[in-house]
């Protein structure tokens, strides 16, 4: 019914304010969320938080949830890229709001952009 709550978006880590990485052996949060790079590296970032938003932004306009894969990867993810590269986008929308949104639904590439794999093409906040 179109009523958003959210509750755990991606990286959940504490940190002390001289830190600027932590180890990754011990990362709480929803894996589908959290930035591959931070996983990689351990070193959070603005982009990190821009990556977390781009899964939510392809939740909501896709309405479904993001599974972690065993390959590091996201399902959410491969599946609207797989859309957007032959251009049948609207096809990984929600079928709800298909022929209500469409030209909404179109600006999803502003999601993708968000979960770029390289972080420094990713838009900022």
């Amino acid at each position: 019914n179109f009523n958003a709550k959210l509750a755990d978006f991606g990286l959940v880590t504490q940190i002390n304010h001289t830190q600027t990485s932590r180890d990754t052996d011990n990362i709480i949060g929803t894996p589908a969320y959290i930035d591959p790079g931070y996983v990689d590296t351990g070193k959070s970032s603005g982009q990190s938080d821009v990556y977390s938003l781009g899964v939510l932004l392809l939740e909501i306009v896709c309405g479904e949830k993001p599974i972690f894969q065993s390959d590091g990867g996201n399902s959410l993810i491969k599946k609207v890229r797989q859309f957007h590269e032959t251009n049948t986008i609207l096809e990984a929308a929600d079928k709800r709001l298909r022929g209500h949104y469409d030209e909404e639904i179109k600006k999803v590439e502003a999601g993708l952009r968000c979960v770029h794999q390289d972080r420094h093409q990713r838009p900022h906040m």
